[in-house]
């Protein structure tokens, strides 16, 4: 659910970010300082048409995203890795909607931003989901 995947983002202290709230600062050639996540990619042109025929050659070109949990500090103090960047997630808000969660490689979102336009069927090569399970000793 959605206060879930913020909580999990953005600990108890509920941070704007995993890491913080501090966005991470440029330098004058526009690279970041220190990248923690997967976020700040350059956006490849997209070829809507070959991504609506789901061309594997097409979205191979334009999957930036990397292993979960490639970047050890993209994690938060819950131990969630990439919940800023890489994929954007699918989440539950409520029995009738869903939204995504994150941003993705070429999209930094903070814990608390969802994209909520789309139909649960919708798919792009920057989607994705997140397998979870209930921590040791819930209900």
């Amino acid at each position: 659910m959605r206060q879930e995947w913020s909580s999990a983002c953005s600990g108890p202290k509920k941070t704007t970010y995993t890491w913080g709230n501090e966005k991470p600062k440029r330098m004058k050639n526009g690279k970041v300082i220190k990248q923690v996540c997967n976020f700040d990619k350059y956006f490849r042109v997209v070829d809507e048409e070959k991504v609506f025929r789901r061309d594997p050659e097409e979205l191979k070109r334009l999957d930036q995203s990397e292993p979960s949990g490639h970047r050890k500090n993209c994690k938060s103090v819950y131990g969630a890795f990439d919940m800023n960047g890489n994929v954007e997630e699918w989440v539950k808000v409520s029995d009738k909607k869903m939204c995504l969660a994150g941003g993705h490689s070429s999209r930094l979102k903070s814990c608390r931003s969802m994209l909520c336009g789309h139909d649960p069927r919708w798919h792009y090569y920057s989607t994705g989901f997140r397998c979870c399970k209930d921590a040791s000793g819930s209900d």
